[in-house]
């Protein structure tokens, strides 16, 4: 697993980073999973069967 040092030390996995664009005045927008980063998926999936909904 590759990971990139971000500008502040911490270190992020490629697995987690789902989009970058650059605009016109420099600045980036970056597109991360939640989610995953911080393995909350089963957490949102028991919460949707706790509340009658189906697991994903």
């Amino acid at each position: 697993m590759r990971k990139r040092a971000c500008g502040n030390g911490l270190f992020l996995s490629r697995e987690y980073l789902k989009g970058v664009a650059k605009i016109d005045d420099g600045r980036l927008i970056v597109l991360l999973d939640i989610a995953g980063l911080f393995e909350i998926e089963s957490f949102l999936g028991e919460q949707e069967v706790a509340e009658g909904g189906t697991s994903r």
